[in-house]
């Protein structure tokens, strides 16, 4: 099989009842004579079914084993190779992965994650053990408060439907910034489009004043986000005003429409009955006609005037995406990329790569393939599922070499472990933190580990890499109560018992 539709068949029955089953099993065979079509074969497995998982591996019994759907899914992609892996469900249906948290002290109890899914790399609570992903994997989201089978079979009919528009579709984008981010957004959109000439900032833009813009295919958002809420913030002069609601989204949204959000919480698909509040932003893009959302499940990180972290994965995809990839390599290769360049012994790196997810059908390809591809496509030179699988080996063998050059954060340096400048290390964060308006922050250092090439490096030095941390969160005064985490990263190395910065970052949650 080429693709993969992974789901829970018990889950899904005590969801929507027989009747509901029904019908999303009806999309399912729509989308598999339209993804036929295509030349992409496709499958349908429900971990928990074992007449689904004879021959493959164990079967699920509780939708919410964590450890159980990671294994089931790591069999899957073991014994069909697939292309493409798409779980079918909120994460009531099949649940995400709880990954520890980087940074704890941000209140985040852990990371919900479809990282590991990605990854063959066994079940862990550690984001670094799936850095070197390298499998294609999205999600089709059903909302996991609520009990209509019809916002699944709308999402699998869209995917059914969908056909690659050209690139110029996309070039003309709508985003919008929080004021107070607006040069990190610019760069951004730099970037990816070669202008900023389209950004809206919030506070003053609202929906009265973007709706029209709405109807622009290429979505970027770099505002404030907030649990359990769906609604996007804008900032200024720490007011922090409603720049997106989820519920003013209808009939503005064109379909095929692709979003990149920055926003804390922008891709957290929380349960909007229980909470008694509108259905996610993420959500209610995607029921209007978007055809995929890339964003964060809890509390992400950027700078204020540069770019890193949520920045640089969202870039990282658009920038695929416009190049003719399908969703998910799109995406896989944002994830890639990132851990390539970025220091991945940084927190804020570290919960980027966990955090992120992709909603949609991965095996989309929004954009039309590049000319000379085409061409070659259209005259048979180049057999296109031959060319996924050539791409997909590229990938995995790059995911590994990813993973042995990515540095990692280690072990916590504390008082006890009477590392020689460690004291002196902490003052000099706590005066660099100071300096940049921190006015208590916690401050922990650690050591740098990583994989095999990136430790051969470091035996070959005589410094030892550490990472110190600066962290503190501030409520807001403004009525939406969005709390601001701020933190600080500093790489330094340490000789002959002294020790020096190398580098620094400092980040806002977004």
């Amino acid at each position: 099989m080429d693709k993969v539709i992974v789901s829970n068949k018990r889950a899904l029955t005590g969801k929507y009842a027989a009747d509901g089953l029904a019908k999303i099993e009806a999309a399912i065979s729509r989308l598999m004579t339209a993804d036929n079509d295509r030349g992409i074969k496709t499958g349908r497995v429900y971990i928990d079914a074992a007449d689904d998982m004879t021959d493959v591996g164990d079967s699920v019994v509780n939708a919410q084993d964590e450890i159980g759907a990671k294994k089931a899914i790591d069999a899957i992609a073991h014994k069909f190779n697939p292309d493409y892996l798409v779980l079918l469900g909120g994460p009531d249906i099949v649940p995400h992965i709880s990954l520890d948290n980087p940074t704890s002290q941000d209140g985040d109890l852990d990371v919900p994650s479809d990282l590991p899914y990605a990854s063959s790399a066994p079940y862990s609570r550690k984001i670094d053990d799936f850095l070197g992903a390298a499998r294609v994997v999205s999600r089709i989201p059903g909302p996991t408060g609520g009990n209509d089978p019809d916002f699944l079979t709308k999402l699998l009919d869209q995917s059914s439907a969908h056909a690659r528009r050209p690139a110029e579709d996309y070039a003309s984008y709508f985003a919008i910034s929080a004021d107070a981010w607006t040069d990190s957004t610019r760069m951004s959109l730099n970037q990816i489009f070669g202008n900023f000439t389209g950004l809206k900032l919030a506070p003053p833009a609202t929906h009265s004043a973007i709706d029209p813009d709405l109807a622009k295919r290429a979505h970027f958002i770099n505002c404030h986000g907030q649990a359990l809420q769906p609604k996007f913030f804008g900032e200024k002069d720490r007011r922090f005003p409603i720049s997106i609601e989820s519920s003013k989204l209808a009939g503005n949204i064109q379909p095929d429409t692709i979003v990149a959000a920055e926003c804390c919480y922008g891709a957290q698909l929380y349960d909007h009955v229980l909470a008694g509040r509108d259905q996610p932003i993420c959500l209610s893009y995607l029921a209007d006609g978007a055809i995929g959302f890339v964003g964060s499940t809890n509390i992400s990180y950027g700078p204020a005037e540069a770019i890193g972290a949520a920045d640089l994965l969202a870039q990282f995809f658009w920038i695929n995406l416009l190049k003719g990839q399908s969703l998910g390599r799109a995406f896989l290769q944002a994830r890639q990329e990132f851990v390539q360049r970025e220091r991945m012994s940084d927190p804020a790196n570290l919960k980027t790569i966990g955090q992120f997810i992709l909603l949609g059908d991965a095996s989309v390809h929004p954009c039309s393939l590049p000319e000379h591809i085409a061409a070659s496509l259209s005259v048979g030179v180049v057999d296109a599922a031959t060319q996924r699988k050539a791409v997909r080996l590229a990938l995995a063998s790059n995911g590994r070499s990813v993973m042995e050059s990515a540095s990692m954060m280690g072990k916590p340096v504390t008082s006890r472990s009477r590392l020689a400048g460690h004291a002196g290390l902490l003052e000099k964060i706590r005066e660099l933190a100071g300096q940049h308006g921190f006015e208590n922050p916690e401050v922990a250092c650690y050591r740098v580990s990583g994989g095999k090439v990136f430790m051969s490096s470091v035996k070959s030095m005589a410094a030892e890499p550490l990472v110190t941390i600066a962290i503190e969160t501030r409520k807001n005064e403004d009525v939406t109560e969005v709390p601001e985490v701020r933190l600080l990263v500093a790489h330094s190395l340490r000789e002959d018992g002294e020790i020096a910065i190398s580098f620094f970052r400092t980040y806002v949650s977004r």
